[in-house]
């Protein structure tokens, strides 16, 4: 085990490759395999070790309580930076004592903040023992027996367009989005960084968390893919990229890492 419970609903979590982490103990999405695995996610994060380097600036998006930006952090050391989003407050509490702890004030910011179309409210639904699913669309509706007890609250929060909230940045090496449904929202509003100003961009694809986004979804990997010069992959189990095909993914993977990259 990789973790040790320590009072008042905390779990203490020392990861493989993310420093260590302050955690809900009765959380159910990732916790459990953090604390037997020591990491998430095993193909993203050999993706991240083996590709990102001292330096670089990176963006987490949907960081809940920071395993993927202490990650991240500790690979692009102290000149480089990450810029961490996550909306959700109760996980944004963990996100920020969790950089304090790991002593990386000196290149984390934190946001709290959900990266949208544009500049507006929008309410979160929100799952205190789920927290790697709490999205803008209501999971409860689609999965009814594993949320019909678990939503706890409808946050409102304030949506921001990366394209206005980075626009500053000159170049971005690396941008990570997991936002459980809402990627298409996401990519909406980053479609001019993604022109020059982005290297790599990741994304959580999951066809039926997805569901009437895709026409729209796939019309965005298009204009990518056809418009600006951009090639596609997917992560593959040992954390490689491999080139796919739009329309194989959209119709036959059920879910992936997907890869945009210059």
């Amino acid at each position: 085990m990789y973790g040790t419970y320590i009072g008042g609903n905390r779990l203490l979590i020392q990861t493989k490759h993310a420093g260590t982490l302050i955690a809900p103990a009765d959380e159910q999405s990732i916790i459990p395999q953090l604390m037997v695995e020591g990491q998430i996610d095993p193909s993203l994060t050999s993706f991240l070790v083996n590709h990102l380097t001292r330096g670089q600036i990176v963006v987490d998006i949907g960081a809940t309580i920071g395993y993927f930006s202490l990650l991240m952090a500790s690979l692009v050391g102290g000149k480089g930076k990450c810029l961490s989003y996550e909306a959700d407050p109760y996980c944004y509490r963990y996100l920020t004592d969790n950089i304090f702890i790991n002593h990386y004030q000196d290149r984390v910011t934190s946001h709290s903040l959900a990266p949208f179309s544009d500049d507006a409210p929008i309410t979160l639904h929100t799952h205190n023992q789920w927290i790697n699913e709490h999205a803008f669309k209501n999971p409860s509706h689609r999965y009814p027996p594993h949320f019909a007890d678990t939503v706890e609250a409808n946050e409102e929060i304030h949506g921001v367009s990366l394209d206005e909230h980075l626009y500053h940045l000159p170049y971005i090496d690396l941008i990570k989005i997991d936002v459980k449904g809402d990627e298409l929202q996401t990519l909406m509003g980053l479609t001019q960084l993604v022109k020059d100003k982005i290297g790599t961009l990741l994304f959580s694809f999951n066809r039926e968390d997805l569901h009437n986004d895709l026409p729209h979804f796939k019309e965005i990997l298009l204009l990518y893919q056809n418009y600006y010069g951009k090639s596609l992959f997917k992560i593959d189990p040992l954390g490689e990229p491999i080139p796919v095909d739009i329309q194989h993914v959209i119709e036959h993977s059920p879910n992936c890492t997907m890869i945009v990259a210059s």
